[in-house]
């Protein structure tokens, strides 16, 4: 079986989904908007870059959505779905792949329902994402499996058979999958320098330029 592996966030679209859709889901909660603030503020954005640790913000922000009822949310996933611009070059490259006859996967950190409405606007052959966790169709407002950093850990239990697995990502912790397959191509805007001196000391193929 050959298989590609799409990230979603920054490489299928040049957005993060999960903060694209909570900026949409929460536009008037101040409890968000305080948040989102932080999260944009120039102190986070270093602190984001140097240390390794879980998103807090993140976190604290999908709290937010407990209570919401599973319809609701899918829903408003929807709506954003549709809305939003996918990039092209990726796109292109997916459909190259499909029409070579490759088996298309997304594997995305972003929230499950949101990966989901993307996987059916595609018509890719499967899907893996952060899961939220539900008790009777209402959010709890934690995450019952959070992917970030933690791609490899799908590579091992559900493509450990693939005969050629090509993976498609700008996510710097996805590093770790690529000793797990076949070729790693990096997603990346041409004039970003950071992202191209980081994936040049990795064992990656070509760059796809978003």
């Amino acid at each position: 079986m050959n298989v590609l592996l799409v990230d979603v966030c920054h490489t299928l679209y040049d957005a993060n989904t999960t903060y694209g859709f909570l900026d949409q889901y929460l536009a008037h909660d101040p409890r968000y908007i305080e948040l989102a603030k932080q999260r944009r503020s120039f102190s986070q954005r270093v602190r984001a870059r140097l240390l390794t640790r879980p998103d807090v913000i993140r976190n604290q922000a999908v709290a937010l959505l407990k209570g919401a009822s599973r319809v609701s949310l899918l829903e408003s996933a929807k709506a954003y779905v549709h809305r939003i611009a996918r990039i092209e070059s990726v796109q292109s490259y997916i459909n190259e792949r499909q029409a070579e006859g490759m088996s298309i996967y997304l594997v995305s950190s972003s929230l499950d329902f949101i990966v989901a409405e993307v996987a059916m606007e595609l018509g890719v052959d499967g899907w893996f994402a952060s899961v939220l966790e539900f008790e009777k169709d209402i959010c709890t407002g934690v995450l019952e499996t959070d992917l970030t950093g933690n791609k490899n850990r799908v590579l091992h239990e559900h493509f450990p058979e693939a005969s050629a697995i090509e993976f498609v990502s700008d996510n710097f912790s996805d590093a770790n999958c690529i000793p797990l397959v076949e070729s790693f191509r990096p997603v990346y805007p041409k004039r970003n320098i950071r992202a191209r001196v980081f994936w040049s000391g990795k064992n990656v193929g070509e760059p796809i330029y978003g």
